[in-house]
């Protein structure tokens, strides 16, 4: 019985985590009515990703790391800065445009990397039970999508 505690001890810590993390960067994306802005800046970053695959770097590398913040940190500029008060094109249209520009690009450049299906699938499925204490005490030190995408998908 305490060994399955043992064992679940840090799943169950990241769990409570992403849930304080995720209901605060939440509360903040409903306030601003940016409803969907987290898929497009989560796609355009695992399009950053994909670049850095494709470039020849490991998948868990610091390059591939900046690569997918580069991307992350330019199409948040890009949304930031074209919030005005009068658009002709609501800007949750613009978010959903991205987020499929995004998602085809992805998709397309998976197909050029040695086992690109393989890391779109991991992507897409998350690993919570085999979250180590390392990956929880990093997610806590710096929140981001990108440092507790191995919790969930």
């Amino acid at each position: 019985m305490i060994e399955n505690i043992l064992f679940l001890a840090a799943p169950i810590t990241g769990s409570i985590l992403l849930a304080g993390i995720l209901s605060y960067f939440g509360n903040h994306i409903l306030s601003r009515g940016i409803i969907f802005i987290d898929i497009a800046v989560a796609q355009i970053a695992a399009l950053g990703t994909m670049i850095g695959l494709l470039l020849g770097y490991a998948e868990e590398s610091l390059n591939v790391q900046l690569i997918s913040y580069a991307f992350t940190i330019v199409i948040i500029s890009f949304f930031a800065l074209t919030k005005f008060q009068k658009q002709v094109i609501p800007q949750e249209a613009i978010i959903g445009i991205i987020y499929c520009i995004g998602l085809g690009l992805a998709m397309l450049l998976a197909e050029r990397i040695p086992g690109g299906s393989n890391f779109i699938s991991k992507t897409i499925s998350g690993n919570l039970l085999w979250v180590t204490w390392d990956k929880v005490l990093y997610c806590f030190i710096v929140p981001d999508d990108r440092n507790c995408s191995h919790f969930f998908p």
